[in-house]
């Protein structure tokens, strides 16, 4: 770029050099960015093998390298792709779109989508696909499924490669016969999906591969609700209708959002924030919240300390309607263990257990705030947690959290400040925990030494091993090992016992005293676990 005339500037760019006055800069803008935008509406379906191995290689650069969860199922790291069974079944569909070709690199993707019709009939039970009482009167054919759909991050935005596949997706999917388009999600993305016309219509569901899932649908053929979203509706422009205008009696209340007779149906099941924030306004979510949560109850939540009503729910509007609320049934999980998330849970109501490895370390009950480690890092989740009792949950995500801190600094401010400090006493009694099975490691060390002595048996010395690891082992590792040991002190009596008939008495008095060091560390385990709940 160099400068030209007075109020003028000559500009290089792919479409060569202009000179530009001040009224004229906007329409080459203008100009520029709609031309750069014509290869992101063109939608391709992948026909051939190498075009599905290029949205294969798309999804794992999003999986893994991006995302960073390498525990999913059908990864293969040698290739570097993410190829399931799917992509082979007959109703399937790959969606892409082609980044354009500059004179350095061959083509690559900028984003993909699969639709499948009708849905695999290992997501009937996620989604209730058979259940009359959800969808009466449709059969299989009625339905289509969204999945493996991705964006390269540089490439997301509006009016791009995200808009264009959400609408061939919907486009592909009506000449295909289906009604319903359904989606399965984590809890953080659901209210991403929300904005386009998703909605929330039954629990959550539990798959020991994914984790927790959200089952979504979309009702294809409601237009008159899916218009209401204007311009970021899933549909084609030319299927926009007018929706109706609201009367100043009811611009703050969902009732005049146009329904049909599926989701009017859904609506009497389930109350609004549990369908869609579209259906939702601040009044009804704060009576939502303090039917199941009292005033008194949610002054002690630690999340919202030193915090007054008002301020608590400016944080749901402030975060854009980013904050869902989910059922997940008693025998569920929430999360699992090396889980990457970036979800917190705030307990509306019922319980869940605090696990690592089958161990209960703890209980999260109403009030309780669930997994702010993972919150605020993105960090693997230390522990996992399940349902002992039907909870309500209200998600907190980094979505939301990065809205309200742009909305809303000051009050972000406090949110950040309570959640460290729950952190901090969190690791303040993690930390005293340690030192109680670092002393009871000690304490078996020395009486295993004294059981095997100095002579030829001195056999296996593993327990000064396990030690060390302890010394560099994360805080959720130490119980397991601890019961690793105790099982290894058990293991060194008996050979004791078969190797040196002459100290018998020793090994079962060494045993014995193992056994009620153990109980007594098990004993200090459930007492810290009765005093906090809470657990990162």
């Amino acid at each position: 770029m160099c400068g030209g005339g007075e109020n003028q500037l000559q500009v290089d760019c792919c479409l060569g050099p202009h000179i530009l006055t001040l009224t004229d800069f906007p329409k080459i803008l203008t100009h520029y960015f709609a031309k750069m935008s014509d290869w992101q509406r063109n939608v391709e379906v992948a026909e051939t093998q190498a075009d599905l191995l290029d949205v294969c290689r798309l999804r794992y650069h999003v999986y893994v390298d991006e995302l960073k969860r390498d525990n999913y199922s059908y990864i293969c790291s040698v290739q570097r792709i993410l190829e399931d069974p799917l992509d082979h079944a007959n109703g399937v569909m790959n969606l892409m779109v082609k980044a354009p070709k500059d004179k350095d690199t061959s083509n690559f993707l900028a984003g993909c989508a699969r639709i499948h019709v009708p849905v695999p009939e290992k997501y009937n039970e996620m989604f209730g696909i058979l259940d009359t009482d959800l969808f009466p009167g449709t059969t299989p054919n009625d339905f289509a499924f969204f999945s493996r759909f991705m964006v390269k991050v540089e490439f997301r935005g509006r009016n791009g490669t995200t808009d264009s596949l959400y609408e061939e997706s919907y486009t592909q999917a009506r000449k295909m016969g289906a009604k319903y388009l359904m989606l399965n999600c984590t809890p953080s993305l659901a209210t991403a999906y929300e904005r386009k016309g998703w909605v929330r219509y039954k629990y959550m569901y539990w798959d020991e591969d994914m984790g927790l899932q959200m089952p979504m649908c979309l009702p294809m053929e409601d237009i008159p609700f899916l218009s209401t979203f204007g311009s970021f509706s899933i549909i084609p422009t030319s299927l926009i209708t007018t929706p109706p205008v609201a009367s100043t009696d009811d611009e703050n209340s969902p009732d005049h959002i146009p329904k049909g007779e599926w989701l009017t149906s859904i609506l009497n099941q389930l109350e609004p924030p549990m369908v869609s924030s579209k259906l939702c306004s601040p009044p009804c979510v704060r009576k939502f919240i303090l039917q199941r949560i009292s005033m008194d109850q949610m002054d002690r939540v630690s999340l919202f300390e030193n915090t007054t009503s008002e301020e608590r729910m400016k944080l749901l509007i402030s975060s854009g309607g980013c904050i869902p609320f989910i059922k997940v049934k008693a025998g569920d999980g929430v999360s699992r263990l090396g889980d990457v998330r970036d979800e917190a849970y705030l307990v509306l109501s019922g319980r869940v257990q605090i696990q690592y490895k089958g161990t209960v370390l703890g209980y999260g009950e109403v009030g309780s705030l669930i997994g702010e480690k993972a919150f605020l890092s993105g960090a693997k989740r230390a522990v996992a947690v399940k349902v002992e009792e039907d909870v309500e949950l209200m998600v907190l995500s980094r979505i939301s959290l990065l809205k309200v801190m742009k909305k809303a600094p000051e009050l972000a401010v406090k949110f950040l400040f309570n959640i460290a400090c729950t952190l901090s006493v969190s690791y303040s009694d993690n930390m005293e925990k340690m030192q109680v099975e670092m002393e009871a490691l000690q304490e078996i060390n020395a009486l295993n030494t004294a059981v095997v002595g100095d002579g030829p048996d001195r056999g296996i010395q593993r327990q000064s091993t396990l030690r060390d690891v302890m010394l560099n082992s994360c805080r959720s590792e130490i119980k397991e090992n601890v019961v690793e040991v105790s099982l290894e002190t058990v293991e060194v009596t008996e050979k004791v016992k078969a190797k040196k008939n002459g100290s018998v008495s020793l090994a079962a008095s060494a045993e014995a005293n193992g056994a009620s060091l153990l109980k007594r560390i098990g004993l200090k385990w459930n007492k810290k676990a009765r005093l906090r709940n809470q657990f990162s």
